[in-house]
């Protein structure tokens, strides 16, 4: 009876070690998740490349990102993974009198194992899931690149302007002296002086409007960055242009073959094919091993065969699929999501064609101007207030006139800054819309 007795636990254990190693040939391994940014400081002399790696690192909005990539991507080893094993215990309130003995007690031990092919669908829905919300991830970070990008060069292009504005006001004000020192020598008229002193006055209220609109970027900057608002902001990298090896069609082919806004939609679309898959085996049967041990004791008669032998019970189950129409329903939900997706990428594509032609039309315009300005109406701008400020002087002309062209002049140093930033703004937004660097 010791001899039997072992014999049925070892056949048990045979049975649970049977199931232990179904389990784990169909349970999934979660995916390696990647290492979360690095922590990056800032030098006094920050460049914008040193800016972008903080902002990366910094960037609450990255990071949300981020830890939803992660997050999705524990969930298919949640969803590709059996269901727990299910271990029973029944005791007999009376006892089962059998020829071997009276039944006592009893052990269940079962597993659930999903029709085939359903878990490894069900993994392939969350991991193109997870790969749409990495993609997300990729634009969140290029998006962050334009904005900082963006708002630095504002910043800079605020502070030429400053600068300009401060030289001219600064010139106006020597003019300004000298012109009452004639006014009083009644050698200039009461009107010239006037006009000068109204230059005077824009002059000022443009310098006062350009540091105070200096100040709110730079707290958009900051913000950007996840630094505090006031924290100096160091502006060293110029605006310079960049040769573009690429042609507008081609840029916009290598937006739609890079672009993570429509590698995302790429990604959703093939987890809803593989949803319509999952849907379409919805009602396919769910099967349950299992196997029952009974404790028995010995039989009341002397000398019965096998008395106390416990029984041990191996059994399966198939879940029974009644309710159709919630099976119908799986089937019309997955291919609504898939058309949705597919919708989703068609609009995307051509919400991303539309700013394309936009940010594009910007660089080529503000390249025109650079060009224009730089070799053209500056050049042109010095040589006109070189001679009127010869003439001026031998009293050919008027000191208006001189204004007028020293006014012209810095307007146009103004607008070229103003061609510089603009150049760079839309190479980083061209670069953040195609996902992928277009200068050589």
């Amino acid at each position: 009876m010791c001899y039997t007795k072992a014999k049925n636990k070892q056949s048990i254990l045979t049975v649970l070690l049977l199931i232990a190693i179904i389990g784990s040939s169909l349970t999934l391994t979660p995916g390696s998740a990647s290492a979360e940014p690095v922590e990056v400081t800032l030098a006094k002399d920050a460049t914008l490349a040193d800016y972008l790696a903080y902002a990366e690192a910094n960037s609450p909005t990255v990071s949300s990102a981020y830890h939803n990539w992660q997050a999705a991507l524990e969930r298919a080893p949640q969803v590709g993974s059996l269901p727990d094993p299910k271990l029973g215990f029944a005791e007999q309130l009376e006892s089962v009198e059998t020829r071997v003995g009276p039944q006592q007690r009893k052990f269940s031990l079962s597993q659930t194992l999903p029709w085939f092919g359903k878990l490894g669908l069900r993994k392939s829905v969350a991991q193109e899931r997870a790969n749409a919300f990495e993609q997300r991830y990729i634009a969140r970070k290029l998006q962050l690149e334009a904005q900082v990008t963006n708002l630095y060069f504002e910043l800079y292009y605020l502070s030429q302007s400053i600068s300009i504005v401060q030289d001219n006001l600064t010139l106006i004000n020597e003019w300004e002296n000298v012109a009452e020192t004639k006014y009083r020598s009644a050698i200039l008229s009461q009107g010239k002086l006037a006009q000068i002193q109204i230059e005077q006055a824009r002059l000022s209220d443009d310098l006062q409007t350009q540091k105070e609109r200096f100040a709110d970027v730079s707290v958009a900057f900051n913000a950007a960055l996840d630094r505090e608002t006031g924290a100096d902001i160091s502006l060293v990298t110029e605006p310079v242009t960049s040769a573009i090896g690429l042609s507008d069609d081609e840029i916009v082919t290598l937006a739609l073959e890079r672009s993570p806004a429509l590698q995302e939609h790429d990604k959703l679309i093939l987890a809803s094919i593989a949803g319509i898959k999952l849907a379409n085996r919805g009602a396919a049967p769910n099967l349950t091993f299992g196997v029952d041990y009974v404790q028995t004791g010995e039989a009341l008669t002397p000398g019965v065969f096998e008395s106390g032998k416990d029984p041990i019970i191996a059994k399966i189950g198939l879940s029974v699929p009644l309710w159709f129409g919630k099976y119908k329903a799986e089937k019309r939900e997955a291919r609504a999501r898939n058309l949705s997706a597919l919708d989703s990428k068609k609009a995307t594509e051509n919400m991303l064609r539309t700013a394309l032609s936009r940010q594009l039309f910007k660089f080529h315009d503000a390249s025109r101007k650079i060009d224009l300005y730089k070799n053209a109406m500056i050049p042109r701008a010095n040589q006109a207030l070189t001679v009127t400020q010869r003439e001026f002087g031998t009293g050919k002309t008027d000191f208006r006139n001189y204004i007028d062209l020293q006014r012209e002049l810095f307007g146009y140093l103004l607008s070229l800054q103003r061609a510089l930033t603009n150049y760079r703004q839309s190479l980083a937004n061209v670069e953040a819309l195609a996902g992928a660097k277009i200068t050589q």
